[in-house]
Parts: structure tokens; sequence; C-alpha cells
């Protein structure tokens, strides 16, 4: 029987998809970058008046927002013009739970860590530390304008962070503590729905004072307490629920247990956890744990592998509430 060979092409197609990943990821960077979101927000715009607002080439500009709106990111209009569209939304600056940032640091320093992924594998070391002299969290220290680009980042989760205070119940807690809470997106959300709470925002002293103006603009100041410090040397006490949302994925088995074990040390008696995460198996969460392999070192995790983290840290593995976006809200109850 013969076989039409232009009829089985899936398997090269699907090769050659993910191999050209990158035009697309690069593509998308590039329209951030440019601040093609915001120049499109007061309505359509040509390739020629956005690449002369944007100060690119227009035929340049024009084919990369083709590849964008051909992806569904931007749409293109009968006469060739670009508009906005729910997708592009999140790529606007200024807007709570933008996705731009997120796509800048994607777009540049985890992109040059990825082009050392190779070596990562075969060293077990990770490829951010090869690619620039030092971890991602030194390097962010190091420029602290990257860490507030990377805190911003962090933020953009604006679809999860307001799903947390409605799967779960905070009725009865009178204090959050948000560990390594970034900017204090999440943790304003959930103040914001429960108006008796008390929060504490957990980080390193620059990240803490750089939220004050966020949880400002979230209404919520005056509900928060900034502490500095480092959870690996202790974690601020007297909270009832201790959140740590995107926080053990960046880290290895043993220092997750050295960070959990501190917050059972300052929890109240009866206090919980709450671990916001991508849970393995499951599609995003096998792409972001390569991801973790290269910039962090960390790991994604299972259900049952932050059950088996919990023992011998004074928790146990309680419910585990489907989120957006793939997340999981994982409840590690005191024991």
């Amino acid at each position: 029987m013969k076989v039409d060979a232009a009829s089985d092409d899936s398997g090269a197609r699907r090769v050659q998809e993910v191999a050209m990943g990158y035009y697309s990821s690069q593509a998308l960077y590039v329209a951030a970058r440019l601040g093609i979101a915001d120049l499109l927000s007061a309505g359509p715009l040509s390739a020629a008046g956005l690449a002369d607002a944007a100060g690119a080439d227009s035929d340049s500009l024009f084919r990369v927002m083709r590849l964008l709106a051909g992806q569904g990111i931007f749409d293109m209009d009968s006469d060739g013009r670009f508009l906005l569209n729910p997708a592009a939304e999140h790529l606007r600056s200024g807007e709570r739970g933008t996705m731009r940032d997120l796509v800048l640091v994607f777009g540049e320093e985890f992109y040059q860590a990825f082009e050392q992924l190779l070596v990562a594998v075969r060293t077990g070391r990770d490829a951010f530390t090869i690619s620039f002299g030092r971890g991602l969290f030194d390097y962010l220290a190091k420029y602290p304008d990257r860490g507030r680009a990377f805190d911003r980042a962090m933020g953009a989760g604006a679809v999860f962070f307001s799903a947390v205070p409605q799967v779960y119940d905070f009725d009865a807690v009178q204090t959050v503590v948000d560990v390594g809470g970034g900017n204090g997106t999440l943790l304003g959300a959930i103040l914001a729905a429960n108006p008796q709470l008390q929060g504490i925002l957990y980080d390193a002293g620059p990240v803490v004072e750089a939220a004050a103006g966020n949880l400002h603009e979230q209404a919520v100041a005056g509900r928060v307490r900034g502490v500095a410090g480092n959870f690996f040397n202790s974690i601020v006490e007297g909270g009832d629920i201790y959140l740590f949302a995107r926080i053990l994925h960046d880290w290895t088995d043993d220092q997750c247990r050295t960070i959990l074990g501190n917050c059972r040390r300052a929890v109240n008696p009866g206090g919980r956890i709450l671990i916001i995460e991508r849970l393995l198996p499951g599609g995003y969460a096998t792409a972001t744990d390569v991801n973790m392999l290269a910039v962090t070192g960390g790991r994604e995790r299972s259900e049952e592998e932050f059950g088996t983290l919990m023992e011998g840290t004074g928790f146990r593995l309680g419910r585990v509430i489907p989120l957006p976006l793939e997340y999981n809200l994982v409840e590690g109850l005191s024991v």
C-alpha cells in the first residue's frame, strides 16, 4: 500500500512547532517591550502608525504583529490595522494583574538563562547561575530595578489571586502572614474580601518597603504590617494562616523543609499553611518544572510530594483546591 507522505507529516510537524516556539515567545516579548498594547488602547492602528509611535521599523513590526495576531494575541482587521483583544489586554501596563512584566522577565533574564539549559542538564546546576554568575535571588538583590520588575511579574496573577478568598474560608482567622509575599497583591486580595483580617507581609527589606504603595492602592495598608526577614533563618510569629504562593517551587526539598520547620515554630496553635503552586502531572506544571530547573534550581511537585514534604515539619496534608491557570491551593494542617 502506497502511503501519501504529505498526509503523514504529523510527527515532523509537531517537532517543528516545538522547535519554533521561541519565535512566538520573542515576538510577544517585542510587543511587550515596545508597549504595543498601550499604544492600541485608544483604538486600532496600522503597522506604520504603531511603528511611528514605538520607534520601530514599520515592515518589521507588521511582520511580528501579523504572527501574534495569527496566534490570538491582538486582532488584525480587514484594513490591516491592529487592535486589542482579550489576550492583548493582559499586556497593558499599569493595569492590576498585568502580565506585561511577566513577559519582559521571561523574554530577558529567563530567556538568557535557557541558553545554558544543556549545561544545567549535564551538570545539575541551575542555568541562571551559569549564565549570570549568581543565583536568581542574589541577582535580583544586586540589581534592585530588576528585583522590582520581578516582583511586578510575580504579581501577574490577579485571576487566581482573586479566586483564593472565594474558594477558601477565612472567617475564623485573625491574622494571615504572606511569606515571600512580594508586592502584597495576593495578601491585599484576601484582606479586601475579609474586612476582619489583619495581615503581615514577610519578605526582604527592600521588597517590603516597595510593597507599601501597592497595598495603599488596594485600600488595605492600614491592616498590613510589613516585616523584613529571611525565611531560612526564621519566620515572623503570630499568624493563624501562613501563605506560600509560588515560593516553595523555587527551592530543593531540604530547603523547603527548613522553611516549613521555621513556619511551624512561628504559627499560632492550630494554625495552617496554604501553599499555592501548580501540581504535577499537568501541562503548565511540566513546563514550569523545567523553568525551575533552569532558573532557580527548584522544582514543581505532585500532591503526594507535598504531603511527603510536610512530614517531619509539623504539618500534614489537608485539602487541595483547584484555582485558575492550573494553580492549586494545597492546605497544610498543624500536627
